[in-house]
């Protein structure tokens, strides 16, 4: 899934900020794009962070996920690489909503915080990148921050993939209680709206 070529900016949402930044698309070519922010400044994007991309067409906003693979501060560009594509049956059964979310994570019997960052979620599952390595079928504790609504949950890692730097991983949620798993389907119930506000007032 891409981006029309018609389409000559969106909005982008990364962890590292509290607002959505609007962006002119320099070029496009296959599943990577290269955007430059309208405020002229890409020091808070870093390489390996997700994030997620905004545009509307024929009124309707559109969502996509993300991977940063270059900033160049000189010439006040970022590549993207977009992922939203198709994987393998087992992994994924339930679609999951792009975002772009800082997780604090401890390993149990540790009082060592880890950090993670999320890039998709639903009320089964996320995936999330971070330079610590974590073993296939571990399980952590998470805290999971949004604007509204902070979640408690543990995650158990179902895969995992080097990349780079960075792991990729793929968490199995559980022991939710039942307000956890109440307050996570008003939030995603409500996600895309949200998504809406913060595209409008996009700098």
């Amino acid at each position: 899934m891409g981006i029309p070529t018609r389409i000559s900016e969106i909005a982008v949402q990364v962890h590292s900020i509290d607002y959505v930044l609007k962006c002119y698309i320099i070029s496009m070519s296959g599943n990577k794009i290269n955007i430059s922010p309208r405020e002229k400044k890409v020091d808070m994007f870093q390489v390996n962070d997700p994030v997620v991309l905004m545009y509307m067409d024929e009124g309707l906003l559109k969502l996509l996920s993300g991977d940063i693979t270059m900033v160049d501060i000189s010439g006040n560009i970022v590549q993207i690489l977009i992922t939203d594509i198709d994987v393998e049956e087992e992994r994924r059964i339930f679609e999951r909503y792009p975002v772009s979310l800082a997780v604090s994570a401890r390993r149990k019997f540790s009082s060592k915080r880890l950090h993670l960052i999320a890039k998709n979620i639903n009320e089964y599952g996320m995936s999330a990148v971070s330079r610590v390595e974590l073993d296939k079928d571990e399980s952590v504790d998470m805290d999971l921050i949004t604007g509204k609504y902070m979640f408690y949950f543990v995650g158990k890692v179902i895969w995992k993939e080097k990349q780079g730097d960075r792991f990729l991983y793929s968490f199995q949620l559980t022991n939710f209680d039942v307000a956890t798993k109440s307050f996570m389907e008003v939030y995603l119930g409500k996600l895309k709206e949200e998504y809406m506000i913060q595209y409008i007032k996009a700098k």
